[in-house]
């Protein structure tokens, strides 16, 4: 007997087992009710370009589980962690709030908070709303862009200040106080957060690894070395966060200084994650530095054990498509760079690297239609409404180069690239000359 309460109307879905569809088999759907007289659950089929609705049986169907947390699925073999009421979440996001969390509460089960929460509230509970919050703040920035995201990160900034002003002594608070006002642009009020949180946690790992992350930000490369240097002595234990801070300076330093030796940095960056395998920034970092020292080996393992642990890695699939690029592995490339545009559908930095590989590969029109497409989604973007004319003129199309380019030159005039944008247009003029002469 078919049991009504398997699956909740929304609920997403694995079509299998189709015999007759068989097309289908692996696609997702949404649940939209159970059909008693026919013993069937109506599934809407989950894909633009197909909104067939379909009446299966409950062995054609399985359900895909969602983080609890960025209410996002996890795909099968993906890294996700259960928790004690038995919950899932992305091992990602799970590091997230071990990072910005009071407590390890599940945020389905913990109490909720209301809209406007008195400073009664315990302080952990509002630290884990917060937390929560930055999750999603993420996620958003990914899928919806930097609008949506912000909207998030400042009903998370919202919630910080109340902690703070009800728990002032709360590193935590003041941490996650630090992270909200850092992804909306408010440099100086991160700093302070951050300043507070290490003056209340004086030994530990994350909140001094949090202040020095912020001096770095604001390029105090001598200040956050010397304060990794002492924290990493100082510490209770030895402390992930801390050990990515302390490569993030030694980063710095070595990048104004114009050196060559990555050594110390990788090292760094390598204690960071030997302290913690699922410190995905840290993995990040030492791919990159691995780049910079030549080792793009190195650097592509590491990124494809990163994707392993967070398949949504935007970042680590760019970074990847570059290493792979190094290497000379076209295919690679522009299957990391396919990837990555799945993941960040609004990503400009992705849509133009994807367009660019397409160029090299003589595949204008369709490097032309992905920097059109998310043009009109970015239209402020100049690097994209350059690298439009530049496909144009690689096409042979310069009339369209040079209208886009002098459309820059007059709309962008203080633009730091204006330079380049008229060093183009003139010589796509010197080239059409014979053509308009004539």
């Amino acid at each position: 007997m078919v049991l009504t309460g398997q699956f909740q109307p929304g609920q997403v879905v694995c079509i299998t087992g189709l015999e007759k569809r068989p097309e289908l088999n692996g696609s997702r759907g949404i649940v939209v009710r159970y059909v008693a007289d026919r013993e069937r659950w109506e599934v809407k089929l989950d894909a633009a370009a197909q909104k067939e609705t379909l009446g299966l049986r409950l062995e054609n169907l399985r359900p895909i589980p969602r983080c609890c947390q960025c209410e996002e699925d996890i795909v099968p073999g993906e890294p996700s962690a259960e928790q004690a009421c038995g919950h899932r979440l992305h091992l990602s996001c799970a590091q997230l709030l071990c990072r910005f969390g009071a407590t390890s509460l599940c945020c389905l089960c913990r109490p909720k908070l209301s809209a406007t929460p008195d400073l009664k509230a315990p302080v952990e509970a509002i630290v884990d709303e917060a937390a929560t919050l930055l999750v999603q703040s993420s996620k958003l920035f990914r899928l919806s862009g930097e609008k949506e995201a912000q909207r998030v990160a400042s009903l998370a900034s919202a919630l910080g200040k109340q902690t703070v002003a009800s728990n002032p002594k709360s590193s935590k608070a003041h941490i996650v106080l630090a992270s909200a006002l850092a992804k909306l642009g408010d440099s100086d009020g991160e700093l302070a957060e951050s300043r507070a949180a290490a003056g209340c946690a004086p030994k530990d790992g994350l909140a001094q690894a949090t202040l020095a992350m912020a001096l770095l930000q604001r390029g105090h490369s001598d200040e956050g070395l010397s304060l990794c240097l002492r924290a990493v002595k100082e510490a209770e234990e030895e402390d992930a966060h801390l050990y990515f801070a302390y490569g993030s300076a030694l980063q710095q330093q070595l990048l104004s200084s114009g050196g060559s030796d990555w050594s110390l940095v990788e090292k760094a960056y390598q204690l960071a994650a030997n302290c913690d395998p699922y410190h995905i920034e840290a993995k990040l970092a030492l791919a990159q530095a691995h780049r910079s020292s030549g080792s793009d080996e190195q650097a592509t393992d590491l990124l494809k054990e990163v994707l392993k642990l967070d398949p949504r890695n935007l970042e680590a699939y760019c970074s990847l498509a570059m290493a792979q690029r190094a290497k000379g592995d076209q295919e690679g490339e522009l299957a990391s760079l396919l990837a990555a545009v799945k993941v960040g559908p609004r990503d400009a930095r992705a849509h133009r690297m994807l367009a660019l590989c397409l160029g090299r590969r003589g595949d204008f029109e369709k490097a032309i239609s992905i920097l059109n497409n998310i043009s009109n989604i970015h239209p402020e973007d100049v690097e994209i409404k350059m690298f439009l004319a530049a496909m144009h003129k690689e096409k042979g199309e310069l009339e369209k180069a040079y209208e886009l380019y002098h459309s820059l030159s007059m709309s962008h005039p203080d633009h730091p690239v204006n330079s380049i944008v008229q060093r183009e247009s003139q010589e796509l003029l010197r080239q059409m000359s014979p053509t308009l002469a004539s």
